[in-house]
């Protein structure tokens, strides 16, 4: 159930901005941007100004993390917003491009999309991944992120280890390090995202930031119930809400 402080924070932003989230300053690529990537419907446009206060109030030393990247919307958002505001940390991604919610991942799979007879999860798989690869080398060629095809849980166990691998650009690089700010846009199930969380927290340098995707007060994914149970750790700042939850570690 929707709080009541989320439910005065839509009012105040639909009278004062004319929408229920805050939007981010006009920008004439980022408006461009989603309808030139696929997942225009998956990124929140409340997001795009939590990501922009993130990447400006970050602390320097660490690097920026997207859990989840889908066909390359929110990477190539960020890429844009780092080089906006003069940050040079670099962006690392993982995904496992095997989409939560559908057969495709249960004991027993469809081989094929539901309702369809004549696609294969893994061609669609394969189609999005090639679909992140071509959006990076169109919009971010001068700073392509080190993105893997990992499940979280694989790409953390890599970085702790800090092990060398090569990302989907065929670049060879040493995992590991500080983290400053953190997208977290994958698995959105609450054990998942809990263990995401945590793995992110290890890493994050004091004054680094979290993102959480779907977990504004309304929705009903096991990352809006994380959300609410980091606003009782003293570890951490709620900073934004819009109406997805920015953190800044203490």
């Amino acid at each position: 159930m929707q709080t009541l402080n989320g439910k005065a924070r839509r009012l105040f932003n639909r009278l004062f901005y004319g929408k229920p989230y805050r939007p981010a300053t006009p920008d004439d690529f980022i408006m461009r941007l989603p309808s030139s990537v696929i997942g225009e419907g998956m990124l929140h446009p409340g997001n795009i100004y939590l990501m922009e206060e993130a990447i400006r109030n970050m602390p320097e030393g660490g690097c920026v993390l997207e859990i989840g990247s889908h066909g390359g919307l929110s990477a190539n958002l960020l890429t844009y917003l780092l080089d906006k505001n003069g940050r040079d940390a670099p962006l690392f991604c993982c995904d496992a491009w095997a989409f939560e919610g559908y057969r495709y991942n249960k004991e027993h799979p469809e081989p094929y999309m539901d309702g369809r007879s004549d696609v294969l999860w893994t061609d669609y798989a394969a189609y999005m991944k090639e679909a992140f690869i071509r959006a990076a080398h169109l919009f971010s060629p001068h700073r392509l992120p080190h993105a893997f095809h990992l499940s979280s849980d694989d790409f953390f166990d890599n970085w702790k280890r800090k092990a060398a691998l090569t990302d989907v650009f065929n670049r060879s690089v040493t995992l590991g390090g500080a983290i400053a700010f953190a997208y977290i846009d994958g698995n959105h199930t609450y054990d998942f995202a809990v263990r995401d969380f945590e793995n992110v927290a290890a890493a994050l340098l004091p004054g680094g930031y979290v993102l959480l995707d779907d977990s504004a007060d309304y929705m009903p994914f096991g990352s809006a119930r994380l959300a609410r149970e980091l606003s009782r750790r003293r570890d951490f700042e709620i900073v934004g809400v819009n109406p997805n939850y920015l953190l800044r570690k203490k």
